[in-house]
């Protein structure tokens, strides 16, 4: 298992555990799960499977979508405001989904 992995691996495992304690709104927990975690996942001069790297700047895409309003939230906090209900669940499933992919891509390295 290649360091790069199991770095990708801690920062969506620490995303799923924030999406996990958000009291019902998904909005600020997704925001606070990709800037405290996600957004740093991919380090420079990354060693991971080509479709992991896919699935994790898909997730970056959609959480960056929207420019910065200008008011100090920043590009997140305004791509998350502008997300449909929809839209929330689709880009926390795949954090999920990356997560979980991570976790038996580790196991099936050992």
């Amino acid at each position: 298992m290649s360091h790069d992995l199991n770095y990708v691996w801690e920062k969506f495992y620490r995303a799923t555990v924030t999406l996990a304690r958000s009291n019902g709104d998904l909005a600020p927990a997704l925001a606070e799960a990709y800037l405290e975690h996600i957004q740093w996942a991919l380090p420079p001069g990354r060693d991971v499977a080509p479709d992991l790297a896919a699935g994790v700047e898909e997730v970056q895409r959609r959480m960056t979508q929207r420019p910065d309003p200008g008011d100090g939230s920043g590009t997140v906090r305004a791509s998350v405001q502008l997300m449909t209900a929809e839209e929330l669940r689709e880009v926390a499933e795949q954090i999920v989904e990356i997560a979980f992919d991570l976790s038996r891509q580790m196991w099936s390295d050992r």
